[in-house]
């Protein structure tokens, strides 16, 4: 299982932003998402950051804005239930665009996301998540079920940490989606190796 890190407007404000992220890639984080709700979006960091990403060999991905991952060279986009979709974001991005999309815990929208020609599925909030304490809960067990109906990898998100990652590469995860684990002290590089390490117990 790979661990897919997320940025914050709370933990990666934009002055600290391409500093953050080059420390997750040093720390090895297999895909990066920009996630920032309240903007504003400072495209021509995010096209350096895109660059330097595909330059280390780490998928940069966009939140929810086709458009902007477009503007900026990004990787591809993660969708959610209100951003138009799939179908909307593979014509946009292109074939070789990575398209991720929010399922929550349904297995019935991951099927519909894949047969749009989505990259990935995640599912989640699979713990309760300190940066969405709103979100659905999605049990463990519809991360197993996914991985038999799906081709497309899986990915959890919501409340993953170093206690309980280990159990979501348990239930067949080949992404864990991680947020404020990934910031606690400052120490970016050692939260991600104590999260690789958790995986292998």
């Amino acid at each position: 299982m790979k661990i897919y890190a997320l940025s914050d407007e709370k933990f990666t404000p934009n002055e600290f932003l391409f500093a953050s992220i080059k420390r997750l890639c040093n720390g090895g984080a297999s895909m990066i998402q920009y996630r920032n709700k309240s903007g504003p979006h400072n495209e021509k960091e995010l096209s350096k950051i895109s660059e330097f990403c595909a330059s280390v060999g780490v998928s940069f991905i966009i939140n929810d804005d086709a458009l902007l991952a477009k503007r900026v060279g990004a990787a591809g986009v993660h969708v959610g239930k209100d951003d138009g979709g799939v179908g909307r974001a593979r014509d946009i991005l292109g074939s070789n665009a990575i398209i991720g999309a929010s399922c929550y815990d349904s297995c019935e929208l991951a099927i519909k996301a894949q047969n749009d020609g989505a990259s990935y599925a995640a599912f989640g909030a699979v713990f309760r998540s300190p940066t969405k304490p709103n979100a659905v809960c999605c049990p463990l067990e519809v991360i197993s079920k996914a991985k038999e109906l799906l081709k497309l990898p899986v990915c959890a998100i919501g409340g993953i940490n170093a206690s309980n990652i280990a159990s979501v590469a348990k239930a067949g995860a080949d992404y864990a989606a991680v947020v404020s684990a990934l910031y606690t002290k400052d120490q970016i590089e050692q939260n991600l190796l104590e999260l690789k390490r958790a995986i292998k117990i």
